[in-house]
């Protein structure tokens, strides 16, 4: 009788029985290996295969490299046919080039190859192995001997669902990350699902429910404080089942793209992944400070009325913000002009800025149907523009990736900083927010694996545009979703730092890895509750290792009425927040 010795190896005997009850794919094999000191790529055959999900890829791709002393990267991919990627230039990959040193061939008998292989250099704590049959592969520490990842045989592959499961050592591994998700606690709770897909949830008050940012990373920090982190770096949508033991991978699309920090310390594995993602942008010195909105401001005797309140209590306030309010018809780069005309509100940021104070609105990702130019650089679905409804009725979505689209943006928010010279934008809305559902399209829009978005397995096409919309260059939504906040924070850093020469100040609600490059982060609409409060510290914490420092939420809560007692003291919270910023719904007192 097998001696179980390890979690991996419990999780593997289990994964053996489960196969046998269901009939499940019995994975892959290593057909061939080539291998240098820093760079292995291997070629695996399927053995098996399942119906279920779709038919499997029969051949995939394996390269493993450690592209610096902290980092490796593992790949794998179909090997006769091109995958969506996340693109080059949202996050720069190298590509290693070695001279190879043959341990196998395509059409060897892979029994002749060596049970296993492995990469490391003395300068790198990081191994990997990959063992060829059935194939799996592990990542270890090398100075401790420490498993860090350790997957098991029962790989699966195909078009639209890829599935891997990893070992974690029972009682050793404390995980953080996995976001955006509202948590009771920091450190991540066995038996969750963390589902991925940015979303614009009605309530996200609600816990452990995929809300508008997508970060497929984690860290682990063993006992004696040695950390490392993980990152899945995949735009497709997901389910990540955390059981304590092992994390499981479901993945509706692309490739799967690991990559491997060594750390040791935690603060280390967050400069080893932003030095791969991004390192955050830096921030004006205003940015700081204490900041004042409501949805709900009327007119510009509302804003002046708030600026003087703050003023005559003594309060310091570094700038007032303007929700939808100001906006003609709910319109971008407008202004009502019987409420906010240009002819009042101009004066009154002349006025903030002589007293050294800021003035930041909000935009949408969308242009009103009938006020769009000539110029065709919108999202398509069945060949036309894709017609959303929104604040300003029905809309056309500008496509990011398309950069007349890009300098489309530009222009508009340079026009506008013109009439009314605002000092930050405001990018809400951005998963993309869409008022209503659309039908079927093609087979994009019901994919065989419905991951469990909203915590009820909601279609994909809820609240959003279409996933069969085509960007730019032919890139479907399905794939590109997760990143569509993403790119037009991009445009609008790069508009404002064009317009302005100065550090811009954006903040974006939906966010991919690499969007701390761009812009800050806000925990969208909370409520006015004690708990809210409580959890809001989970929030600031994981975004700080995803790479987004500048953060917060809603102090004193977006919905809901607040009490004297919640609102003081989360307003003492939020001088801890690195995004501080009131802000409440119109309907409440």
């Amino acid at each position: 009788m097998a001696i179980v010795k390890s979690s991996g190896d419990l999780l593997r005997l289990l994964t053996f029985l489960i196969c046998l009850l269901h009939r499940c794919s019995a994975g892959y094999d290593v057909e061939s290996v080539v291998r240098t000191q820093n760079l292995l790529s291997a070629n695996l055959k399927l053995e098996g295969g399942t119906t279920e999900f779709g038919p499997d890829v029969k051949s995939l791709d394996l390269t493993a490299s450690l592209e610096t002393d902290s980092r490796l990267h593992v790949r794998i991919t179909d090997a006769d046919h091109p995958r969506w990627e996340v693109p080059q230039d949202i996050i720069p990959r190298p590509t290693l080039v070695s001279d190879d040193v043959l341990l196998g061939s395509p059409g060897m008998d892979n029994a002749t190859l060596p049970s296993s292989a492995t990469i490391s250099k003395v300068s790198s704590d990081l191994t990997f192995s990959i063992h060829t049959k059935p194939f799996r592969f592990t990542v270890s520490r090398r100075s401790t001997g420490d498993i860090l990842f350790d997957t098991s045989a029962t790989l699966i592959f195909k078009d639209r669902y890829l599935e891997v499961t990893t070992a974690l050592p029972a009682g050793r591994a404390s995980l953080y990350g996995f976001g955006e998700h509202t948590k009771r606690t920091f450190r991540l709770q066995p038996n969750d699902t963390f589902t991925l897909w940015n979303e614009d949830l009605e309530r996200s008050d609600q816990l452990d429910l995929n809300l508008y940012g997508s970060h497929p990373g984690y860290m682990d920090v063993r006992p004696g404080g040695n950390a490392h982190g993980v990152l899945l770096l995949n735009s497709n949508g997901m389910d990540i089942l955390y059981g304590g033991s092992y994390v499981t991978y479901k993945v509706i699309g692309g490739v799967l793209d690991f990559y491997f920090f060594t750390g040791p310390s935690p603060l280390a594995v967050v400069d080893q992944y932003t030095q791969f993602i991004g390192r955050p942008a830096p921030m004006p010195y205003w940015s700081f400070g204490f900041h004042q909105c409501r949805y709900g401001y009327k007119n510009v005797a509302d804003l002046e009325e708030v600026v003087a309140g703050y003023a005559k209590a003594k309060i310091p306030l570094e700038g007032i913000w303007s929700d939808i309010d100001y906006m003609d018809g709910g319109q971008d780069f407008t202004l009502d002009p019987i409420n906010f005309p240009a002819s009042r509100l101009r004066p009154f940021v002349d006025r903030l800025h002589s007293n050294g104070q800021k003035y930041v609105v909000i935009i949408d990702p969308e242009i009103k149907r009938q006020a769009t130019p000539n110029e065709d650089f919108f999202l398509k679905r069945n060949g036309t523009n894709v017609v959303g409804r929104v604040w300003p009725g029905e809309v056309y979505f500008p496509d990011f990736i398309n950069p007349r689209a890009v300098e489309y943006w530009a222009q508009k928010i340079s026009k506008f900083r013109r009439t009314i010279p605002v000092d930050g934008l405001w990018c809400d809305m951005n998963e993309p927010s869409n008022f209503g559902a659309w039908q079927p399209l093609n087979a994009l829009d019901d994919p065989p694996y419905h991951i469990n978005n909203s915590g009820t397995h909601r279609p994909l096409n809820n609240q959003t545009v279409p996933v069969s919309t085509v960007h730019y260059n032919g890139v479907s939504e399905y794939d590109a979703h997760n990143l569509f906040g993403l790119f037009q924070a991009r445009a609008t850093h790069a508009a404002l730092l064009k317009d302005t020469a100065r550090r811009p100040f954006v903040l974006s609600r939906s966010t991919f890895p690499g969007a701390g490059r761009y812009a800050a982060h806000w925990t969208g609409d909370n409520s006015a509750r004690w708990d809210e409060l409580a959890n809001s510290i989970n929030t600031m914490l994981s975004f700080g290792l995803f790479g987004i420092p500048m953060v917060g939420a809603d102090l004193c809560g977006f919905r809901g009425n607040t009490s004297q007692e919640l609102c003081s003291r989360w307003i003492q919270l939020g001088a801890f927040y690195p995004f501080a910023r009131a802000h409440t719904e119109r309907t409440t007192e």
